[in-house]
C-alpha cells in the first residue's frame, strides 16, 4: 500500500471520530489480522483516541509483555494524553521504567 502505516492509523482514527465507526473498526480488525502482536502499541493509540480506556490499557499491557518497541515513546506520545492521568497508565510507566 502506498500509504505509510502512520497515515493509515490516522485514517482509522479519523474515520471513527468522523462517525464511520464500522469502517474504523474493520480497519483496526484488518490491522490486527495482518500485523497481530506487532501492532499492539498502535492498537493502544487508536483505543486511547476512541476513549476506550479498557482496551487501550489491555493493548499497552500486552505490548509491554511482548516487548513492543513502541513503548519507548509511551511517556511522551500525545496520542495517549487522554489516558495519561489514569492510575493504570501510571503503573505502566513504572513497569517500563519511566517513573
Amino acid at each position: 500500500d502506498a500509504l505509510s502505516d502512520a497515515t493509515q492509523q490516522a485514517l482509522r482514527i479519523t474515520r471513527d471520530l468522523g462517525g464511520y465507526v464500522a469502517e474504523a473498526q474493520k480497519a483496526v480488525a484488518d490491522m490486527v489480522a495482518e500485523h497481530g502482536a506487532n501492532s499492539l502499541y498502535q492498537q493502544a493509540q487508536i483505543y486511547a483516541q476512541w476513549g476506550d480506556k479498557a482496551k487501550e490499557m489491555e493493548a499497552l499491557q500486552a505490548a509491554y509483555a511482548a516487548g513492543d518497541a513502541g513503548l519507548v515513546s509511551v511517556n511522551v506520545d500525545p496520542m495517549l494524553d487522554a489516558v495519561r492521568k489514569e492510575p493504570e497508565f501510571s503503573h505502566l510507566l513504572k513497569q517500563v521504567g519511566f517513573v
